[in-house]
């Protein structure tokens, strides 16, 4: 999970909402089209459908596809088949009928991170700030991660230059 996430930048509800029928192996790629979210007392999950315009497909690096294939792999040796294209990636049992809570995502996330501060957030601020650091147009990096350019733009502009981490690093030293 950490592993899409970090290459992908997508959100947590993104991932968890993340079915088979997403996910192109072969073609390197995966299509959000809906988020996972925790509906409150008595609501219990929320699927959300993302709306049409924030529906994106993402590129996957290399890491991300061989992350996805021991999925599948797993999937497969338990239950001796290829999952069903409405089951779901990250599942928290093996059929992965069920998608994975949010709170219980959240938890396993602080137990395996240890002392270590970093933040399911972290994920999509790494992925942001990896893309433009690579010279990536706004524009691109907002595509990617499903936000506004303009809202890309208030939480990076002036804060991801490479110099000024540079800087930072040799200040450190």
């Amino acid at each position: 999970m950490a592993t899409v996430l970090a290459s992908t930048g997508m959100r947590k509800g993104e991932l968890l909402g993340l079915q088979w029928a997403d996910v192109h192996i072969p073609e390197a790629d995966l299509h959000v089209a809906a988020a996972d979210a925790d509906g409150g007392t008595g609501i219990g999950l929320d699927r959300q459908t993302t709306e049409r315009s924030d529906r994106r497909d993402l590129p996957l690096t290399d890491s991300a596809v061989a992350a996805l294939q021991r999925q599948l792999d797993r999937y497969q040796s338990a239950l001796g088949k290829i999952p069903p294209r409405s089951s779901y990636v990250f599942g928290p049992n093996v059929d992965a009928v069920l998608p994975t809570r949010p709170d219980a995502f959240s938890r396993r996330w602080s137990a395996a991170r240890g002392t270590r501060s970093m933040t399911l957030l972290d994920f999509r601020h790494y992925v942001a700030t990896a893309m433009l650091d690579a010279d990536e147009s706004y524009r691109t990096v907002a595509d990617v991660l499903g936000n506004s350019e303009a809202t890309l733009r208030l939480h990076y502009d002036g804060r991801t230059g490479i110099n000024k981490r540079k800087a930072v690093t040799v200040l450190e030293l």
